[in-house]
């Protein structure tokens, strides 16, 4: 039933204190603002992760490393730790349940990669010989994947995405067999694949065999990443 007493109560005391009734239509406003933005930006950066891994084998596991929290036997935190190839041939060996086991590596940042007159700067990765067994949802419009071979025997080849294609290459010159520069050094294309992962942009990478990349560009041999498949 309308109380006609208790809203002009109401009304009275919203005119008697409207700056404190603004105060606190304002903090309401604001409040329901930050956690839609909280919630929008929550929900993004889920999408993004999801979008980035839907793409590997369902089975697939990263490990990754990062900086030190704690000081270890005279060691300062803050240090930077990283793999190694060793450790990755000890797991190889030693543990059980593992299918394919795939390190990456990549230079810091992105470098200019030249064809001939045209260049763009991309992000450049080694691939160990069972990665493209872990990321099986590249899709290869062109050539083939990296392979066994091409790590064992370190040879120079490289598979690009379609987006490197599109700009190091004219529209109907086939990139297959062409040579791209990399840091001053030739790589010869075998591969052209278009992959999903972060929206489309890891299409804009350059894949080589892991061995090469660790003999051209990785002299200590560390390795940032590896991924693994359980059995």
């Amino acid at each position: 039933m309308f109380d006609y007493d208790k809203w002009q109560e109401i009304f009275e005391t919203i005119r008697k204190n409207k700056w404190r009734t603004v105060a606190t239509a304002f903090g309401v406003f604001w409040g329901i603002l930050m956690l839609v933005l909280l919630l929008g930006a929550g929900q993004g950066l889920q999408n993004g992760v999801i979008s980035s891994m839907i793409l590997d084998a369902t089975n697939s596991i990263w490990f990754f490393t990062d900086q030190t929290s704690m000081p270890y036997k005279g060691h300062p935190p803050g240090r930077y730790i990283s793999f190694t190839e060793e450790d990755l041939e000890y797991i190889e060996k030693n543990i059980e349940g593992f299918e394919f086991i795939a390190p990456e590596n990549w230079l810091g940042g992105t470098f200019n990669i030249v064809y001939q007159r045209r260049s763009g700067s991309y992000q450049v990765l080694g691939a160990g010989k069972d990665y493209f067994n872990i990321k099986i949802y590249q899709d290869y419009t062109a050539g083939r994947k990296l392979n066994l071979l091409d790590n064992m025997e370190s040879r120079k080849v490289c598979v690009i995405g379609d987006r490197v294609q599109e700009a190091l290459f004219e529209p109907g010159v086939d990139p297959i067999g062409k040579e791209i520069i990399i840091k001053g050094v030739a790589f010869k294309v075998v591969g052209i694949f278009h992959d999903d992962g972060w929206g489309g942009r890891f299409s804009e990478r350059i894949y080589l065999p892991f061995s090469t990349f660790q003999t051209t560009f990785n002299p200590d041999k560390s390795v940032r990443l590896f991924a693994v498949t359980t059995k």
